[in-house]
C-alpha cells in the first residue's frame, strides 16, 4: 500500500508552534485515532478532535502508540455524531434533516452554480452519505484528494423537467455537482 511507504518519510509533526518526535507506527495510530489521514506531509484534521497540546505532551517527546486524543468539543462532537447517526438511519429523505446552517449554505452554493435565487430551488431529496475521498468521490482531472472518508450529503434539486444531483460534506462547504 503507498500510504505504508510513506509514512516513514514522517518523523515529526506539528501542532501549533510546537513539533513533536513520533514514529510511523504512532503516526498511524494517531491518525487512526483522530480521524485523519497524512497525503503528501499535510495532516488533514477532524474538526471534531485535535492532537496532545503542548501542555499533554512536551516538545521532542516521542508519542506513545496509545497516544490520548483530547476532545477539543466533546458535547456538540457527541451531539453531531447522534444527529448523524439519526439521519442516517432515518428513511425520510427531506432536507430537514440537514442541519439550518448547512442548509442555507448548500443552497446558496447551488443557487450560484445554478444562477438562480436560493428561493426558487425546489429540494426533492436529501440523505446521509459517506463519500470516498475529500472530493467527494468526483475527483477532476488532476486534482488531489484528500484520502479518508467523508461524511456528507445527497442533495437532489428539480430545475424544469431536470433533476440535478449535489454531493457536500457534512457542513456544506465543500459542494460538487454530479456529472
Amino acid at each position: 500500500m503507498k500510504l505504508m511507504k510513506l509514512l516513514p518519510l514522517f518523523h515529526s509533526i506539528t501542532v501549533g508552534k510546537s513539533m513533536f518526535a513520533a514514529s510511523p507506527r504512532s503516526l498511524i495510530t494517531i491518525c487512526l485515532a483522530v480521524g485523519t489521514l497524512f497525503v503528501l506531509g499535510t495532516a488533514c484534521t477532524s474538526p471534531e478532535r485535535s492532537i496532545p497540546s503542548p501542555a499533554e505532551t512536551s516538545p521532542g517527546r516521542e508519542l506513545s502508540e496509545s497516544a490520548q486524543v483530547s476532545d477539543a468539543s466533546s458535547d456538540s462532537a457527541n451531539q453531531s455524531a447522534v444527529d448523524k447517526t439519526e439521519a442516517a438511519s432515518s428513511d425520510d429523505s427531506s432536507f430537514e434533516q440537514v442541519p439550518e446552517d448547512t442548509r442555507s449554505r448548500i443552497l446558496e452554493a447551488i443557487a450560484t452554480d445554478l444562477s438562480q435565487p436560493a428561493s426558487t430551488l425546489i429540494v426533492e431529496a436529501a440523505s446521509a452519505e459517506l463519500w470516498s475521498d475529500g472530493c467527494l468521490g468526483l475527483a477532476r482531472e488532476g486534482e488531489f484528494c484528500t484520502m479518508a472518508l467523508v461524511d456528507g450529503w445527497r442533495i437532489q434539486i428539480s430545475r424544469d423537467d431536470n433533476t440535478i444531483i449535489y454531493r457536500s460534506n457534512l457542513d456544506g462547504t465543500v459542494i460538487r455537482r454530479e456529472p
